[in-house]
């Protein structure tokens, strides 16, 4: 059996048990009928976060690295075991059967380096001090999170090289017209890369550049809302005055975010500001083609950009490597930029905690809305045993009921002024001091609101309620990760985010992907100037 019908056999099996599983809960629970009272808290939630068995986690880290090209620390082994959960060890082990897919697919040097970067980032995935500068761990890690990225590179090197070119041009650019400094705007996540790469080509060839980051939210204009318009005039004060060139790389995926960036940018900046928009046209299957729109996007940009930098407008790359596996359809990342696949790529996440929350407790409110959902029957699962071993039985058909009427009354509109209010600072994108404690702060003042919203006499008298169930359900599904998927931000959204950096050894994935490219970057001058040697050579060479 091929590996195609033995992953479709796999899926088909998984979800057979799953369905005979539900309905096996459900006719169970409908013949029960008492809700459950004294709940101390889910066990299974509790059992994923519990320390994984220890040989079980190490072995599966070792089957990770199994192609690590150095002998496997076991130092390395040890501190990862140590930080390795439950809820890890089943992500593990998709991860290896998914690497081992990918290392018989084809083009197989590049689908086997595209496996490695997937068992990195796994392993990646187990470190849980993010942002903690003064964390400890084992050298030997850095070298396996830059193994991943080489990886990476390998199965991404048309767009690396692109990349690279793309620098080049932009130096050249600069160094032909005179300019000795240069304001860069790093636009998070998806111009991070670009703008770090750009940066240091500069600075290589002895222009000093000041990179500046420049974050947004996605309403382009309100007379009370935060805005583009608004975050603009605020960036706008802080640029250097000046004459020198403001450079603006980006993706552009349809062109309507850049071109909205780019015409606010350009009201504060005048001629100063020189887009540089970098495309790949039709990336998977599924995507429409955006080229007519693209096409009046670049015209509108090379309009409004000196003819000395019309060149440096735009940028097509080729699409992502497209894999198969048997004979089944092509393979592809989920970003048309291989530096857009995961976060740690850009060296740092962006985020706003509080509106980021509500996002995902109202997609899980979306889904109480059906009662025979999967979405409460995974909640019933999670409260049927808590965490002092109590069986709690009959519950299925109060939250059937409970969750529907609460979903259907919950007004998110409300919410968010609240949090706008709570929360100003954070609402338009400045960092908070970021502690221990912060999202707990920040879920806790989130359900309280919730729970104001739907009763607020109950609440203001201190009595639980339906509200506060209601909003316990929430936080356990949005810990269980049982929503599925993380739904996409909303589209116009008031709301900035704000950045917060890896810190070291999660910042080493960031630092290697960069180098990479720069090293493209030499290897290309270098051809380009052996090119030239050759030309003039036989210019020179007396002709017989």
């Amino acid at each position: 059996m091929n590996l195609t019908k033995r992953l479709k056999l796999l899926q088909k099996n998984r979800k057979m048990g799953k369905k005979s599983r539900l309905k096996r809960e459900k006719r169970i629970s409908h013949a029960q009928s008492a809700p459950p009272t004294g709940f101390s808290g889910s066990a299974e939630i509790d059992e994923l976060m519990q320390p994984a068995e220890p040989e079980r986690a190490a072995s599966l880290i070792r089957s990770l690295l199994d192609q690590y090209p150095h002998a496997v620390d076991e130092d390395l082994v040890k501190y990862l075991t140590k930080l390795a959960r439950t809820i890890h060890l089943g992500e593990m082990v998709n991860v290896i059967a998914e690497r081992e897919i990918f290392r018989a697919g084809k083009p197989q040097k590049e689908s086997s380096a595209f496996g490695d970067f997937l068992a990195m980032q796994c392993v990646s995935r187990l470190i849980d001090s993010h942002f903690d500068h003064a964390a400890s761990y084992p050298p030997a890690l850095v070298s396996v999170f830059e193994w991943g990225i080489a990886g990476l590179h390998k199965y991404a090197l048309n767009q690396a090289r692109q990349l690279a070119r793309v620098a080049m041009t932009v130096a050249n650019w600069c160094l032909a017209e005179g300019h000795t400094n240069v304001t860069i705007v790093e636009s998070p996540l998806g111009g991070t890369v670009p703008a770090q790469v750009l940066a240091k080509v500069l600075e290589a060839d002895g222009i000093a550049v000041t990179l500046m980051e420049f974050l947004a939210p996605r309403l382009e204009r309100h007379s009370k809302k935060y805005s583009i318009r608004r975050a603009v005039e605020s960036f706008a004060e802080s640029v250097k005055s000046g004459n020198s060139p403001v450079l603006y790389p980006d993706e552009m995926i349809s062109g309507s975010r850049f071109l909205n960036l780019h015409r606010a940018l350009h009201r504060k900046l005048g001629d100063r500001l020189i887009p540089i928009a970098l495309e790949v046209h039709s990336w998977n299957t599924t995507t429409r083609d955006t080229a007519k729109k693209t096409a009046l996007v670049v015209a509108e940009l090379r309009k409004k950009t000196s003819a000395s930098a019309s060149p440096l407008v735009h940028f097509r790359f080729p699409p992502s490597q497209r894999i198969t596996i048997d004979s089944g359809p092509p393979v592809i990342p989920n970003s048309p930029f291989y530096w857009g696949e995961v976060d740690t790529l850009a060296g740092k996440r962006k985020v706003n905690l509080v509106f980021d929350l509500i996002n995902e407790l109202r997609a899980i409110s979306e889904a109480f809305r059906d009662p025979q959902s999967e979405t409460i029957l995974t909640l019933h699962r999670l409260w049927s045993r808590d965490t002092n071993g109590r069986i709690i039985s009959g519950a299925l058909p109060h939250l059937q009921s409970l969750l529907p009427r609460m979903a259907s009354r919950v007004n998110w509109s409300t919410i968010e002024d609240s949090a706008r209010a709570a929360f100003a600072s954070e609402y338009v994108g400045n960092r908070p001091v970021i502690t221990e404690n912060h999202a707990m702060e920040r879920m806790r003042w989130l359900k309280r609101e919730i729970a104001r919203e739907l009763d607020p006499e109950r609440f203001d008298n201190g009595k639980p309620g339906e509200a506060h169930v209601f909003a316990n359900a929430l936080h356990d599904l949005l810990n269980r990760g049982a929503h599925g998927r993380r739904l996409p931000r909303p589209k116009n959204r008031d709301y900035c985010e704000y950045t917060l950096d890896y810190a070291m050894p999660l910042s080493a994935i960031n630092a290697k992907l960069v180098s990479l490219v720069i090293e493209e970057v030499t290897t290309l001058r270098g051809q380009a100037s052996m090119t030239v040697q050759m030309s003039e050579s036989t210019i020179a060479s007396p002709q017989p």
